[in-house]
């Protein structure tokens, strides 16, 4: 269900989107480079408050233009926005993001791209958590880190490692595989869909889907939602989810615990790591993985021959938010850095933690710069313009 925030905000956006978890990569320290090599020029503007952005164009053998974006949470009243567009199905571009959420109420100062995600339709491969709602997620550990934000402002970077299942009326418990991730194919778990996700469950294989009302509750890590068995479609595809509806999707109404029209239903969202409150976080995106933790570059990323327009998320131990992009693939411009390359300059510029976001044709920044009315894209998309996106950070 669409719960529209209306109060007028200002609002760092994340378009991203979303976090790779790797057990290959530990903790290893050795001598840091700055990452981008000789600093030909460099200026900095600040935003608004304590946010600042920050252009530097450097060598490290090749041509490297970088863009950074600087700000505390705590005190600079400016927070980040976890931002997926009116659907989460399809993508959007950062300034379609931004368009929203100012017509929703909030004064965007700035975002960056965010979540990897399938190409065939635009989903986040991970976690999206936006405005404390679960916006797409899957069953356990998808296989890429987080970066989350709690309600106090506080960061940090980790696995959400979740519990997602409905409870019948006589007390059957059924797994839920994934939440608003498109079913591509016959017997491959069990689906439950938002009207967040599209208008439709966008099923590409028939399967048994049943509509559910809403009743009460909230779609919330440590939260139930409580719904209303309304229809149920055999042999079905694209089921419509009306504003306010949900939709389960499984093999057959035996593997959807033999529901009945008329039954209430108790879907429950739960996290099972222990080293992080994920009740309490208000946005969150996916990356691909952790390139620093504790000032130290993660072993087993690339070496320094592998190199892409990249973004990378970081923070410092004074709480303060690092958004980084670099072009890349525009030779005599910018080459772009390896994940290494990144994570040095990160911790050059006195971040403890960075996680890689989606990056090549993804990786753009906007800003309202000083005096001007709208954001501009200050970097050079390699794709000549922005991408569409699963999501962003605003």
């Amino acid at each position: 269900m669409k719960f529209i925030k209306k109060s007028i905000i200002s609002v760092f956006s994340l378009l991203f989107l979303t976090f790779i978890f790797s057990p290959i990569f530990n903790n290893s320290v050795h001598a840091l480079s700055n990452g981008i090599g000789t600093i030909n020029d460099t200026y900095s503007r600040t935003i608004l408050n304590d946010m600042t952005y920050t252009y530097t164009d450097s060598n490290n053998g090749d041509p490297q233009k970088n863009y950074t974006l600087t700000y505390n949470p705590k005190t600079s009243g400016v927070r980040a926005l976890a931002m997926f567009g009116e659907y989460e199905f399809g993508g959007d571009t950062i300034s379609t993001n931004v368009a929203l959420a100012q017509k929703r109420g909030y004064t965007v100062i700035a975002g960056v791209n965010a979540s990897p995600f399938d190409t065939s339709n635009g989903v986040t491969v991970g976690t999206i958590i936006s405005d404390g709602k679960i916006i797409s997620c899957k069953n356990g550990t998808s296989g890429y880190d987080s970066f989350a934000i709690l309600s106090d402002g506080t960061m940090f970077i980790g696995t959400s490692n979740l519990s997602l299942y409905f409870t019948t009326s006589t007390g059957k418990t059924v797994t839920i595989n994934n939440i608003n991730k498109q079913k591509k194919t016959a017997g491959n778990g069990i689906y439950f869909f938002s009207d967040d996700f599209a208008t439709d469950t966008k099923t590409l294989a028939e399967s048994t889907e049943v509509v559910l009302s809403y009743v009460s509750g909230e779609m919330k890590l440590g939260k139930d939602l409580v719904c209303k068995v309304e229809n149920i479609y055999s042999n079905a595809t694209r089921t419509p989810i009306k504003e306010g509806e949900f939709v389960l999707t499984g093999p057959s109404i035996s593997g959807l615990g033999n529901i009945a029209v008329g039954e209430e239903v108790t879907v429950s969202f739960r996290s099972n790591d222990t080293s992080h409150d994920w009740n309490d976080v208000t946005d969150s995106i996916c990356g691909f993985y952790q390139i620093l933790k504790d000032g130290a570059v993660m072993s087993g990323i690339d070496s320094d021959s592998i190199v892409h327009p990249r973004t990378t998320i970081g923070f410092k131990a004074n709480g303060e938010i690092v958004l980084y992009v670099v072009d890349g693939r525009q030779p005599n411009f910018s080459i772009g850095l390896s994940d290494r390359a990144c994570a040095e300059y990160m911790a050059s510029l006195g971040c403890v933690d960075a996680i890689r976001m989606d990056g090549g044709g993804s990786s753009a920044m906007t800003v309202r710069l000083p005096g001007d009315t709208k954001l501009t894209t200050v970097n050079s998309p390699s794709d000549g313009g922005e991408r569409n996106d699963s999501d962003c950070l605003l």
